[in-house]
């Protein structure tokens, strides 16, 4: 099936309308099918590594739309922002704090609902930016 554009609803009546003048086509199973005229074997390395690019650069669009998809869906009602003032230069002992401070929060304050996404300082370490709901601990 062509797709030419799509209409999202969120639950509080708000409605956001993509349109692809190209369209896209989706299989019987929901799943959204590329179509392209050349294998990879038959283009140069300049056609490859521009496909890479625009392939990266889409994934970033997706994630987005699909994290901003989450918390216009959900009641979210509390804004965050963690940074670290130890080890902030290793990116999997920043992920593991998060983590662990997630579980003390849950196990203090009851199951909530949550969304955490890394960012970089412009030192290159990692902060969090996130959204909760249903927390009792404020």
């Amino acid at each position: 099936m062509l797709v030419r554009c799509k209409i999202k609803e969120y639950p509080d009546g708000t409605k956001k309308s993509y349109v692809y003048p190209e369209g896209y086509f989706k299989d019987e199973n929901g799943y959204e099918q590329t179509v392209s005229g050349l294998s990879a074997y038959e283009k140069d390395l300049d056609s490859i590594e521009q496909d890479r690019i625009h392939s990266e650069h889409m994934n970033m669009v997706r994630t987005r739309n699909q994290i901003k998809d989450y918390v216009l869906s959900n009641e979210f009602n509390m804004f965050w922002t963690l940074t670290f003032d130890t080890d902030r230069d290793s990116d999997q002992i920043c992920f593991n704090k998060l983590s662990n401070w997630l579980k003390y929060m849950k196990s203090k304050y009851g199951l909530f609902e949550y969304i955490f996404i890394p960012e970089r300082h412009s030192d290159g370490c990692l902060h969090f930016h996130g959204v909760t709901g249903s927390f009792k601990g404020v």
